[in-house]
């Protein structure tokens, strides 16, 4: 079903994948680990751009004093800008589509973005949707995922899981896809979520992943096989990426034998990789907030 909100289509190297503005009013665009939208383009700045929500329902670009500036539709914008559907936002070398609240976000759109090199096998792409936190495990999921050919959606969960599970589990009826789990997704016990997924839905492919947890015990891998899902993953690590490339690469191996995608995609994951832990050692000069900035009407940028 069709979920009524805005979004951020967000095209990579890789692929694309969906990041819903459903969820407060400001949305941070960059490098950095605190941002909602976490970009890995070295080129990018740690906090680059801000996409805010006004009272009235407009959106608003805003460069947060970047490095290399913000383009919007070719022309790069030193005010804060009104969105409107359809914009196409360059950062770095990240093309970022804005899509207003009619867009449908369960299925990831197909591309139609010049640097999606996929034609025909876009179209067949399996999907994971990520249910975790927005925090630096989901972005790092969402980027390696990407790195595979693979469409990715990651939700929250904070809101309507089951909705959102249920979207979902009509879309694979007709489309190769899997979910990722967060083991704390719902509290104080995920096994009642995966009982209900299960009912709703006895085909479903699980892969439980921990966002704390660098280890899975035995004993957690027994209870996982117990709930009857494919896996139960650990959480990734956060930095030194090339040092841990061939425990990252076993995982990949674990999610593509699941979603039947052929080998790791070598070559493209050591690219994700080394871009990862560019994003992490790279510095530049801290950028201001300029929320506040917006409001005052003689301050707007209106796209011609």
């Amino acid at each position: 079903m069709p979920r009524n909100f805005p979004q951020l289509v967000v095209y990579t190297n890789g692929g694309h994948y969906v990041a819903p503005l459903d969820q407060g009013t400001a949305w941070t665009l960059g490098r950095g680990k605190d941002c909602q939208v976490v970009l890995s383009d070295r080129w990018i700045s740690r906090r680059h751009a801000l996409v805010q929500r006004l009272e009235n329902g407009d959106y608003y670009l805003i460069d947060l004093g970047s490095r290399n500036g913000c383009t919007l539709n070719n022309s790069k914008i030193t005010v804060p800008t009104l969105l409107k559907t359809g914009d196409r936002i360059a950062l770095g070398k990240t093309f970022v589509e804005f899509r207003a609240a009619q867009a449908q976000t369960t299925i990831p759109p197909q591309a139609d973005s010049p640097i999606d090199t996929l034609p025909d096998a876009a179209k067949i792409r399996p999907v994971v949707l990520i249910i975790q936190e927005y925090t630096n495990q989901s972005h790092l999921w969402r980027d390696l995922l990407v790195s595979q050919d693979i469409n990715v959606i990651v939700e929250s969960g904070k809101i309507n899981v089951r909705q959102v599970l249920q979207d979902f589990m009509v879309m694979v009826q007709s489309h190769p896809g899997i979910v990722m789990l967060d083991t704390r997704a719902e509290l104080p016990d995920v096994s009642h979520l995966l009982r209900w997924c299960y009912q709703q839905s006895p085909q479903l492919r699980i892969i439980l992943i921990d966002s704390h947890d660098r280890i899975v015990s035995a004993e957690k891998r027994n209870w996982a096989r117990q709930q009857r899902v494919l896996g139960c993953l650990p959480a990734l690590p956060e930095d030194n990426f090339t040092v841990y490339s061939a425990e990252i690469e076993q995982m990949m191996k674990q999610i593509l034998r699941v979603l039947a995608w052929g080998p790791v995609r070598r070559e493209k994951l050591a690219t994700t990789l080394l871009d990862l832990q560019m994003a992490v050692i790279s510095d530049d000069t801290p950028s201001q907030w300029l929320g506040e900035f917006v409001v005052s009407p003689g301050n707007v940028q209106h796209p011609s």
